[in-house]
């Protein structure tokens, strides 16, 4: 009878040990961390003519070597910006997942420079080779340079 109180607590103690053991995974990555981390480095902008547009017309001459970095922290870098161009793609600035931090976070839609003046609203797509970013721009400052309208990025890793 002893054996048998000794072996069932054993049992149970063995069993209370695995059952409070962690599986040892890491916790899946929330859908931020995901988007992020395909989001985050430098995109090239492609050479064919529909790859950067503006209101459907070829706009890639203006943009040769156009480059974009995205940083995971929130920052971006661009080159090669279009001369005249600056206010469309200026050459730093912020972006953010659009609610981002709340269960309701659109992480196909990025605000970059979210409350200054140039701030702009970019639906993307992106997976492990290749970025499209869709935006409405207007001039902040009124002015007319032919930078208003639907644009159109296609860029490529």
């Amino acid at each position: 009878m002893k054996k048998l109180k000794i072996t069932s607590m054993a049992l149970l103690l063995g069993l209370a040990v695995i059952s409070s053991c962690d599986n040892g995974g890491d916790p899946e990555p929330t859908a931020e961390e995901k988007q992020t981390a395909l989001l985050a480095q430098t995109w090239k902008a492609g050479t064919d003519a529909s790859d950067i547009t503006l209101d459907g017309n070829n706009e890639i001459g203006s943009w040769d070597g156009f480059t974009v970095t995205f940083n995971a922290a929130g920052s971006y870098t661009a080159t090669n910006v279009s001369q005249g161009r600056e206010d469309v793609w200026p050459t730093q600035g912020s972006w953010a997942y659009k609610n981002a931090g709340t269960e309701s976070v659109d992480v196909n839609t990025i605000i970059r420079d979210a409350g200054g003046n140039n701030e702009t609203i970019i639906a993307i797509t992106v997976d492990e080779t290749s970025l499209r970013m869709t935006f409405d721009y207007t001039n902040p400052t009124g002015r007319i340079g032919g930078t208003e309208g639907a644009w159109v990025f296609n860029m490529d890793e």
